[in-house]
């Protein structure tokens, strides 16, 4: 799934869900054309790495629900 790796800022992760926003959730939605139901990793530059689905998707936003997270040691 590396081609559906994307990048989070730390503070858009909370418990069980997440906010894709900016370049990432243009690339997501209109280059890769993904919606709700897909599934995509997040890395957050601090070693953790969040498989999630997507719940909704939108211009402004897209919400997710954390599946797994796996933390470089």
């Amino acid at each position: 799934m590396s081609n559906r790796t994307f990048y989070i800022e730390p503070d858009k992760v909370q418990g069980k869900t997440a906010i894709l926003k900016g370049e990432e959730l243009h690339h997501a939605r209109n280059v890769m054309r993904l919606g709700p139901g897909d599934e995509i990793e997040l890395v957050d530059g601090l070693g953790n790495m969040h498989r999630a689905t997507f719940l909704s998707i939108s211009s402004e936003k897209g919400e997710l629900e954390i599946n797994s997270t796996e933390t470089e040691n």
